[in-house]
């Protein structure tokens, strides 16, 4: 069972990825490109 804050707190994250790809995919292809590297450190470390 997931508590209330564990559960927030992945909606925010995912609500972040969300917003940092839409930001490398300005012509809203569905499309972004990143190294793994950046990938990682933008969505871990957000």
């Amino acid at each position: 069972m997931i508590t209330f804050d564990d559960y927030i707190m992945c909606a925010v994250r995912l609500k972040t990825m969300i917003d940092i790809f839409r930001e490398r995919d300005p012509d809203l292809t569905n499309t972004a490109t990143f190294t793994m590297e950046e990938w990682i450190e933008k969505t871990l470390y957000s």
